[in-house]
């Protein structure tokens, strides 16, 4: 799950002194993954993505966007099982959220005209200023709240959207599974039947030939039967007319 967000201020190439303007935790969130947040924010911003995993396994992710005096650095730290993509989406998300209030319009539209040391003046009695940075937090706060909220309870939706996909593999697979067999089983009653004909076909050419043998004896019998009468008479004949 994710257990961590934050947004602070650094200044320019360095590694200390950044001004924590926002903070939230899960309840139940580890120290030792709190410690991995902060740790986070005090690195050195590079110009992309930061990305650090302690000992125990808490990952902990750093946006930095940056500006002439510094930039706005928006960390966040989760836990093995969480989808990255989720956590750097919900940093991204945060960052649009906050950066219109963290770096207002008024100093970056007189930009061009300002010089450096106007602007890093106007921006070090900004976040100096006590009352600024409490009212930024203030602001800060209930965004890092929700979006806390909003990540663990879309990583929990995905994972009952997971295992809802699963079941449905499960029961796509179970009806393939049934009409194979049903497939299976009408092809075995096809054999049957044809094994069925080719039985009786095999026993009605078997009737024919026993009656084809029969037939033949009887027509043997019938013509020994004759010769034999033929033998007997024809010396009967002969004897009764001599």
């Amino acid at each position: 799950m994710m257990v961590y967000l934050s947004v602070c201020r650094q200044k320019p190439a360095s590694s200390k002194g950044e001004i924590v303007i926002c903070e939230t935790y899960a309840e139940d969130a580890p120290l030792v993954s709190v410690e991995a947040g902060r740790k986070m924010m005090g690195r050195k911003a590079p110009p992309g993505w930061d990305d650090s995993v302690s000992n125990e396994g808490w990952r902990a992710i750093k946006l930095p966007v940056h500006d002439l005096n510094g930039c706005f650095s928006f960390v966040c730290v989760f836990g093995k099982a969480f989808d990255a993509s989720r956590a750097q989406a919900a940093v991204e998300k945060l960052a649009v959220l906050l950066m219109p209030m963290l770096s207002p319009q008024d100093l970056d539209a007189g930009a061009e005209q300002a010089s450096k040391e106007v602007l890093a003046a106007a921006e070090q009695q900004r976040f100096t200023d006590p009352a600024t940075v409490l009212a930024l937090h203030r602001t800060a706060e209930p965004l890092l709240a929700r979006e806390l909220a909003h990540a663990n309870s879309s990583q929990q939706l995905s994972r009952v959207e997971d295992q809802l996909n699963e079941v449905r593999r499960i029961m796509e697979r179970n009806v393939e599974m049934i009409l194979d067999r049903q497939e299976q089983l009408e092809s075995i009653e096809a054999q049957t039947h044809e094994l069925e004909r080719a039985a009786g076909a095999f026993r009605k050419n078997t009737r024919k030939l026993r009656r084809f043998h029969l037939m033949n004896q009887v027509k043997w019998g019938v013509a020994v039967g004759t010769m034999v009468s033929a033998a007997v008479a024809v010396p009967i004949l002969l004897l009764a007319t001599a």
